[in-house]
């Protein structure tokens, strides 16, 4: 064993000494990044300290490769998996902080150092390394190890600022241990934690964890890109490090793209031709509060406005990125098509339950544009590759800007998946941005408020945006301390006239659901006078009735339904045909739709009929009719319902009765809603528990959640019925081998799979697919890319609705 590697990838290796440089390159040049100081400033670090902090543990992160046990492993062409690195280094680290001495982090031992690098592979739970295969294995270090790290200490100890010599390890010592005596070490560790934390208030945990959670994520940012420089650039044969040290600024740019320098400027050409910024937009732009809140109407561009905000905070602050939150997948998508089209694709990373799929059709568009003879048309599993890559970088919020669910940010603080603290430290040099945030449920609101004590407490910027934001959920969330941006004068526009009908557009009766058919008359005037009209009902089985009663009148190319029940490749090909042809404002053309067209979809209507919704989901909807206009030429018919689900019926009624007719403003609309919402109380969050439980180590992401939409210990949501993803058989029967299922999965109530059990109806069924190697559920149920799956004869609805 002459030379020491860390990495294979078949005949391609390379050494530990090349793996380590480069991890060192990244890491270097990524405290030159205005975030890293801006995280010193805030926790009143030393940046010089911190720096030298990271080096260190980064030099020493995967030493524990230098054993003959992970060296027989490599050279055999197996994983090491009975025996972690990651385990194995800590007595090495222990003793040459001792030795050193080396500064730390935290408490008079490096505690949070040695953690971070046990972790940087996994997630830093309760049972972590506690139940070893082979746990009296000894760690046998490998001689040459120590010169290794020596000639690296050295080489770049100038730029790091190290000044004391590299110490001596006693390598033969250190490899008598046995891994079981390094799992009672870390058990060790786990109580002297729990002793010092279980003093501290939440603030002092929430800082504590900010500290553990930045090294982290900056050695697993250097090591995860050093990784994938070797599996760009390695060669076969033996390779040493592939990046300079110190890596100059526009190689790290190639890896790990940063804001560009004309933010503000691409963010004003993207302004309509001879636009300039509202008054509120510049406002927002010159404030210098660290967290506060915008109202301002749908169209008056409170997405340009947020921006603004982070640009300008970006430089006081010194920050790295932006989160931008939103409350479903479809409005994350939008909203990053459209920050992709201002700031470049490259910047912009997209994070959700179905993300991956997003990422995948992306990297098709793009091949397909490829300038050459003929487009490029990789291998499936490369492509895969490609788009499981951007998708991990978008999960730990690793993009300049990361479009993501809520959800998502909320789980980050909990474990709630594997690289939930690598996105959770990724966070520390970011801002935040909740929008849409009336759009919540009161759960969720209630956990969205202790989600931004913490980010308070951790001094991380964070900006709340609507266009109602009701009083008095501001004062349930506790904001009443964080200053309001208001677009005056967009509130006092009033774009469309409110008109009430006295019977509902769709009802059920005896033989099922029955349409009104003056309402249907007034439709199909409306379209053969060249009107765009929105049809919005609260149910999926009343949108494809409306659906399948209109289609029988117009032309297929100008009536289109949506709704959350269709497989995940016809539901976006679906949304992209509405938004392109609404763009191109070719009219008539009619939309029957449910809620899920509420929130951040820049489209506009000249008249919509509605289904009576609670006052601020209304004004959602409402966003969508004569949008940007000035004066009250748009129409929404609101019409009332015989069946409230899936809204709180007290609520609803409240909606009614508040709610005005004539020409409406956003401002009338805020009014009423504070009136429907006056009796708001905040609930009860288990965030601040679970936190706690987390601040360190916790529980494993496993018994968090089941998957990226449905919780275990932790549900964000509350869930009114419960969903299962399955596949239509009408589909199954005609995919073309080595298309991937996952495009068209589709969620159904949970209830069906029940009902058919129940009444042995057979409607489902399980296969497996061998390129995916996995079992799919099937739905036999009819199905149609037109309407999704054919609700009309399935009976009385059981228990909740599913409704967007």
């Amino acid at each position: 064993m002459n030379t020491m590697w860390a990495k294979r990838d078949g005949d391609r290796w390379q050494t530990l000494y090349g793996h380590t440089r480069d991890s060192l390159a990244v890491a270097e040049a990524l405290t030159r990044r205005p975030g890293f100081s801006g995280f010193c400033r805030r926790h009143g670090l030393d940046l010089a300290r911190f720096r030298q902090i990271l080096g260190l543990v980064v030099l020493f992160h995967d030493a524990g490769k230098g054993t003959r046990s992970f060296q027989e492993a490599l050279e055999a062409g197996r994983a090491a998996w009975d025996f972690p690195h990651a385990l194995a280094v800590l007595p090495l680290m222990e003793a040459a902080w001792r030795a050193g001495p080396f500064p730390f982090l935290w408490g008079n031992s490096p505690i949070l150092e040695l953690l971070a690098v046990a972790a940087h592979h996994t997630e830093l739970h309760r049972d972590l390394y506690q139940n070893l295969p082979n746990a009296h294995r000894r760690l046998d270090f490998l001689l040459g190890l120590e010169g290794i790290l020596r000639a690296l200490y050295e080489e770049t100890a100038p730029t790091w600022g190290w000044t004391a010599p590299f110490p001596s390890l006693s390598l033969d010592r250190l490899s008598q241990r046995a891994l079981e005596d390094l799992s009672r070490g870390l058990l060790g560790l786990r109580e002297k934690v729990a002793r010092e934390v279980a003093g501290m208030t939440m603030a002092e945990r929430a800082r504590f964890r900010a500290l553990y959670v930045a090294l982290l994520a900056y050695l697993k940012a250097a090591d995860k890109t050093a990784s994938r420089v070797f599996a760009e650039r390695a060669r076969p044969g033996t390779n040493g490090p592939l990046l300079p040290f110190p890596l100059p600024g526009l190689e790290l740019e190639a890896l790990f793209p940063d804001w560009p320098a004309d933010a503000e400027e691409r963010l004003h050409r993207a302004l309509p031709s001879g636009k300039d910024w509202f008054e509120y937009q510049k406002a927002l732009r010159n404030a210098l509060f660290p967290w506060g809140m915008v109202r301002a109407p749908c169209g008056r561009g409170k997405t340009e406005a947020a921006l603004l905000w982070f640009i300008r905070r970006r430089k006081l602050e010194g920050l790295d990125r932006l989160i931008w939150t939103l409350p479903t997948q479809v409005t994350s998508n939008a909203m990053r098509e459209r920050l992709a089209h201002i700031f470049g694709e490259e910047r912009v990373g997209l994070y959700h339950g179905r993300s991956s799929l997003e990422h995948r059709e992306r990297i098709r568009a793009r091949l397909q544009e490829h300038e050459g003879p003929a487009p490029l048309d990789p291998d499936p599993a490369l492509e895969l590759e490609w788009a499981r890559e951007a998708n991990f970088w978008s999960e730990v919020l690793a993009y300049p800007l990361v479009v993501t669910t809520a959800d998502h940010l909320l789980y980050a603080f909990v474990h709630g998946f594997p690289q939930a603290d690598f996105a959770l430290g990724m966070l520390q040099s970011a801002a935040v941005v909740f929008d849409e945030v009336h759009a919540y449920d009161d759960q969720m609101q209630a956990e969205l408020r202790e989600a931004m004590a913490l980010l308070r407490a951790m001094g991380i910027p964070h900006l709340i945006m609507s266009a109602t934001l009701p009083d008095p959920l501001i004062q349930a969330a506790r904001l009443e301390d964080y200053p309001l941006i208001e677009d005056a004068p967009g509130m006092t526009r009033r774009p469309f006239r409110v008109l009430k009908r006295e019977r509902p557009l769709i009802q059920t009766e005896d033989s099922g659901l029955v349409i009104h058919e003056d309402e249907i008359a007034e439709v199909l005037e409306g379209y053969r006078n060249g009107m765009i009209q929105f049809l919005i009902v609260n149910t999926v089985r009343k949108a494809q009735a409306l659906y399948r009663w209109l289609k029988s009148f117009l032309p297929p190319e100008d009536c289109i339904c949506l709704h959350s029940r269709f497989a995940y490749a016809h539901r976006r090909a679906k949304e992209r045909q509405i938004i392109e042809r609404l763009r191109g404002e070719r009219k008539p053309f009619v939309l029957v739709a449910t809620q899920v067209i509420e929130v951040s979809l820049d489209i506009s209507a000249d008249r919509m009929f509605t289904e009576i919704a609670p006052l601020d989901a209304l004004a959602q909807r409402g966003g969508r009719v004569n949008r940007g206009g000035e004066k009250p030429d748009g129409l929404l018919i609101v019409c009332p319902v015989d069946d409230p689900r899936p809204y709180d019926p007290e609520r609803l009624s409240r909606s009614w009765a508040h709610l005005g007719e004539g020409a409406v403003s956003y401002g009338d609309l805020h009014q009423w809603t504070n009136q429907v919402y006056e009796d708001l109380e905040g609930g009860m969050a288990r965030l601040p528990e679970l936190f706690a439980e987390c601040t360190l180590f916790g529980p494993d992401p496993a018994e968090i959640r089941f998957d990226e939409d449905r919780g275990r210990r932790y549900q964000p949501r509350r869930i009114e019925q419960p969903t299962i993803d399955v596949i239509p058989h009408d589909v199954w029967c005609q995919l073309e081998p080595g298309t991937s299922p996952l495009e068209f999965l589709t969620p159904v109530p949970l209830w069906w799979l029940a009902h058919s059990q129940r009444n042995e109806l057979g409607w489902f069924y399980t296969v497996e697919h061998p390129v995916s190697r996995r079992t799919w559920l099937i739905c036999r149920r009819p199905y149609s890319e037109e309407m999704g799956f054919d609700e009309e004869d399935l009976g009385p609805v059981a228990g909740g609705v599913i409704y967007d």
